[in-house]
């Protein structure tokens, strides 16, 4: 696993990823008013990315910003972040 935690002008940043063969997780927690963009990778072509329990695009914290191969492309407002 790898985490990570900055504090930034706007309060802590924390991060944490692992990827387990064809899974990933990362969590991702924002202080209030911040936004941020990442890339997640898409190991299997098909695959549904996961906030929580709920597919990503049902989401209303996450937008998708772009599609590439092997990643999508999102930003996310502040608060926690959960995908796999």
């Amino acid at each position: 696993m790898i985490n990570a935690r900055r504090f930034s002008i706007r309060g802590l940043i924390e991060s944490d990823w692992k990827r387990e063969g064809d899974r990933f997780t990362w969590r991702l927690t924002m202080s209030t008013t911040s936004t941020a963009r990442g890339c997640v990778p898409v190991f299997a072509s098909g695959a549904t990315i996961l906030e929580g329990e709920k597919p990503l695009g049902d989401n209303s914290q996450l937008n998708v910003t772009g599609i590439q191969s092997g990643y999508v492309e999102m930003e996310a407002e502040s608060g926690r972040v959960c995908l796999r």
